[in-house]
């Protein structure tokens, strides 16, 4: 286990009886913190209230010093409880295959030479927009559980829950490494760097960390920022994401990975990551639409907090000027908010309105106003400049992130419209043995082009086209001519279009009434 240089402050074991069979019987679980409600999960995450009202008849000095704690402001959402429920599944899961009941002699036993954990290990990835707080989230959740477990004999382990690491810039296996042993050294008081990650080749390290997550019992890895990985040259992504599959596979460590939306092309380049990391499901936060139930109470907590003398309401007009300025992303919504109020205090309005928040957000949010504007506006190709908010499936995020649901829905059905549309004058037109991929490509563009035509008139409209003189000539043995000479003749008289569609009607081309069609088109 390595000296020990100094004595941290550890928490000695106390072993809780576990209600889940699984879980019965292994120090490692029954050490955990007891599996928590929801409600109790809200209580132990939630920080909104960040100010007292005497704090608000404080000098303008002290006041604008105090706009620091919305560092720690925290309001848990949905997203939140269902992060928290997947690691603790996780971390327990993880365990079941090391009860250190069954595996003393395991401990002393070479890297290699370890089994194979049972199938209950998995990990899962989470991806998001930036500013959507999964680092944070992350990070919260973790500090509910005692990082280091000291579990006196038989078992005679220093225990850690967990342990997270940034993926490096290089994206090295053995920059990995060291930060590993470092991580390890700084919260035991070991010296593991000096020993296994200073002259050592990669692979010994990769050795040395996977013996060493064994020993400690380490409950689950997460590595965070994996989009580091991507561009990098030679096999360094290969290498990492290997690393990450032995783990979980021969130690049985389950991984959370975490990064932005760039680095799903990275886990789902391989299939065997793309398969571990979606165990428990992946998930995925972009940002928050403005009608999200978490998104409105996001800005009703946040707003509680004003410590400028005057407190003003929040009003529908700024509720909707916050969402335009912030397109829904967590981080600039804080930051806008705290640099408001800075503005309020420096101006000496003491309040804060829309056209402030306004004027901070276009001074002072320069940076990422690209990426928000190009949120804003729903285009994909602005959006694909940025591939940090490029979502999983764009048509579904465009649709979802529309203004206005009820154009989208009109859009799609007319969408609908279209294609049952197409599908039906081509089988109107099939027993005419026309050459049919010249008829589907001037349906679509008569479709397109001219949107206020009813059926027959399109009918019309394509035979037209088709009987038009061309450079190369046209086999006429592949249309009936007789029948394309009779419309060409009526539709240059009165009442062309319910001659036509008789005469259609009677040559047995045309199965049911076009009238009827159109009825049954447009429902």
């Amino acid at each position: 286990m390595g000296r020990i240089k100094k004595q941290p402050n550890f928490m000695q074991a106390e072993y809780i009886e576990q209600e889940v069979s699984e879980y019965m019987n292994n120090p490692f679980i029954e050490a955990l913190p007891p599996i928590r409600t929801f409600s109790e999960v809200y209580d132990s995450l939630a920080h909104i209230r960040l100010f007292a009202q005497s704090e608000k008849e404080l000098p303008t000095q002290y006041r604008y010093h105090l706009i620091q704690r919305f560092n720690q402001y925290f309001q848990p959402i949905g997203k939140t409880i269902e992060f928290e429920r997947k690691l603790s599944m996780l971390m327990r899961a993880g365990y079941i295959s090391r009860n250190p009941h069954n595996q003393h002699s395991l401990y002393k036993t070479p890297f290699v030479n370890i089994q194979n954990p049972s199938t209950y290990t998995n990990s899962f990835t989470l991806l998001g927009f930036p500013g959507m707080g999964k680092s944070r989230n992350i990070e919260l959740l973790l500090s509910q559980y005692p990082q280091v477990i000291v579990h006196k004999a038989p078992i005679n382990r220093l225990q850690i829950t967990w342990l997270k690491l940034n993926c490096p810039h290089d994206g090295s296996l053995k920059t990995l490494c060291i930060s590993f042993f470092k991580t390890i050294d700084e919260l035991l008081g070991t010296e593991y760097y000096r020993k296994f990650g200073s002259k050592l080749s990669v692979s010994a390290m990769v050795t040395n960390l996977a013996h060493l997550s064994k020993i400690h019992a380490i409950g689950v890895l997460v590595i965070d920022e994996i989009q580091h990985l991507l561009g990098k040259k030679g096999s360094s992504t290969e290498e990492m994401m290997n690393f990450f599959v032995t783990l979980i596979n021969v130690i049985g460590i389950p991984i959370i990975t975490i990064g932005t939306m760039r680095a799903k092309s990275i886990v789902q380049r391989d299939l065997r990551q793309a398969r571990r990391s979606s165990g428990l499901g992946e998930m995925i936060w972009e940002n928050h639409d403005i009608n999200d139930e978490d998104w409105n109470i996001l800005v009703e907590t946040l707003w509680k907090n004003q410590i400028t003398s005057e407190t003003s309401p929040l009003t529908k007009q700024i509720k909707r000027i916050l969402y335009n300025e912030t397109q829904g992303l967590v981080d600039i919504l804080i930051k806008l908010f705290w640099l408001s109020q800075c503005k309020a205090m420096e101006l000496g309005i003491e309040k804060l309105d829309a056209n402030l928040i306004k004027q901070v957000s276009a001074e002072e949010l320069k940076l990422v106003k690209p990426m928000t504007e190009a949120i804003k506006s729903q285009d994909k190709k602005k959006i694909l400049l940025y591939d940090d908010i490029v979502p999983l499936s764009i048509t579904e995020y465009l649709n979802r992130n529309s203004k206005d649901p009820i154009k989208i829905k009109e859009k799609i059905i007319e969408e609908q419209k279209k294609i049952s549309k197409f599908q039906e004058i081509m089988n109107y037109l099939k027993p005419l043995e026309l050459d049919q991929y010249k008829t589907e490509i001037i349906l679509k563009r008569i479709l397109l082009e001219k949107k206020d035509l009813n059926t027959s008139q399109i009918v019309k409209c394509v035979l037209n086209e088709l009987s038009m003189p061309e450079e190369k000539p046209v086999d006429q043995g592949s249309i009936k001519t007789g029948i394309l000479e009779n419309i060409i003749r009526l539709k240059n008289q009165e009442d062309s279009e319910n001659l036509i569609h008789k005469y259609l009607i009677q040559e047995k081309i045309i199965v049911s009434p076009l009238d009827d069609f159109e009825k049954e088109a447009f429902l």
